[in-house]
């Protein structure tokens, strides 16, 4: 005979406490790039303010999760990525371009620290499914009000990128955010039309880059087996294929009614074609192979903190520069840490650690076509799951053994079991 334990220790409490409150604020400060509307709105309140009020916060309401935080192997990794650069920065003669360089990891790391000690909390699961849903709304949002008015941070008029500048970063973090707000592998109807909108903020992106990650997600979740005996593969395929109907009908108003320009369709005809002739694609190749060519030069030990951006390389390609500024130790680091999530996905199994497996090939992915991925804060969050061993559903429970929770030190989202013989 066996018994198992409840599958999450999260508080079922349907009020939300202050401290609840505070986190799903901070998550969604930094998944939905909120800072840049707070710098544009209120610039008195900037990254460093932020970071300090909950700094102070969580000391005077959680002071052991400071402590907590400070066991975990991997956030001493990630603080040597950011001393290491200062450290770099104070023997550096590239002035504001390491000083840039350096600040972009100091932030990275406030990101990562910050949501860490937040989903320490017992309700750090259900914090981190709120912040991902509500983030990845204000995401999809913006960007389909960027694509018709076009909003003050875009780098890219005619391509939406909501508040993320970047169109190919803002498609970036919205396929980060998906699987965190809808597991693939308990998807509903709601969480289908989720999937379809996510769908269609990637798509006025005009990321070609991201519209291939997009298919590629939007395949898992019609295609991946349903956990819970909810939507079967064809009912999923059913209800995404009425799902785009309504979706494309209701685009095609928005475009008559708005008179929305579609300048940079042609993307998505290129895709479509296979054709890289045009002077988007062949100036990013022509940067890259030269990025290539200086990287050789320094392979072994980089040309310090910032040359990237000192000496304008532009790679397109987080890897290269990666290299650029601190050569191949810093890649390997840089790979291994990135990887993380494909590391438990082979430890626990694709379907027990699918969520986890699909944001380390997002940032893998990625990192091929922007030199930028690294160093936008809501790319963090992944690291994050990694680092606390999130989103790893519990095993199936074997005849002969129980399972029983492994406890807050563990995993603070009661995601883990651990099995006991009788």
């Amino acid at each position: 005979m066996t018994s198992e334990s409840p599958n999450l220790t999260v508080n079922q409490e349907k009020k939300w406490s202050l401290h609840y409150i505070v986190g799903v604020f901070w998550m969604t400060y930094w998944m939905a790039n909120l800072y840049l509307g707070f710098s544009f709105i209120l610039p008195f309140l900037t990254y460093y303010v932020m970071t300090g009020i909950l700094l102070v916060w969580v000391a005077l309401t959680r002071p052991q999760s400071l402590i907590q935080i400070a066991t975990k192997p991997l956030i001493w990794i990630w603080t040597l990525t950011a001393i290491i650069p200062a450290l770099m920065y104070l023997d550096s003669s590239y002035g504001s371009f390491a000083y840039g360089a350096f600040t972009n990891r100091v932030v990275y790391l406030s990101a990562i620290g910050g949501m860490s000690l937040i989903l320490l909390d017992k309700d750090g699961e259900k914090v981190l499914k709120t912040a991902a849903t509500i983030s990845l709304l204000i995401t999809i949002g913006l960007n389909l009000i960027d694509i018709v008015f076009t909003l003050p941070f875009s780098r890219a008029p005619g391509r939406a990128a909501g508040l993320w500048m970047d169109p190919n970063i803002s498609a970036a973090v919205l396929c980060a955010t998906l699987p965190i707000a809808i597991n693939p592998l308990r998807s509903t109807k709601q969480g289908l039309l989720l999937v379809g909108l996510t769908y269609l903020a990637i798509l006025v992106t005009f990321s070609r880059s991201g519209i291939l990650f997009g298919t590629f997600l939007t395949l898992v979740y019609l295609f991946a087996p349903n956990q819970t005996g909810g939507l079967s593969a064809s009912s999923r395929i059913s209800v995404a294929a009425i799902t785009g109907i309504l979706l494309t009908v209701g685009s095609i108003l928005i475009i008559s009614i708005f008179g929305v320009d579609l300048q940079s369709l042609w993307r998505i005809e290129s895709l479509l074609a296979l054709d890289a002739s045009d002077s988007s694609s062949q100036g990013r190749l022509t940067r890259l192979l030269w990025s290539l060519e200086r990287v050789t030069e320094f392979f072994w030990t980089g040309r310090g903190l910032g040359a990237s951006a000192y000496y304008g390389t532009a790679s397109h390609n987080t890897f290269v520069t990666v290299v650029y500024d601190y050569g191949v130790g810093g890649l390997l680091l840089y790979l291994t840490l990135v990887s993380w999530g494909l590391f438990q996905m082979l430890r626990y199994g694709w379907r027990r650690a699918l969520v986890p497996g699909l944001l380390s090939l997002n940032i893998l992915y990625y990192g091929m076509f922007a030199h930028t991925v690294h160093t936008a804060s809501g790319m963090a969050i992944p690291m994050v799951i990694f680092m606390l061993k999130m989103l790893i559903d519990p095993a199936e429970p074997r005849r002969g053994l129980t399972t029983e929770a492994s406890g807050f030190e563990a995993n603070p989202a009661g995601l883990l079991q651990t099995e006991r013989a009788l």
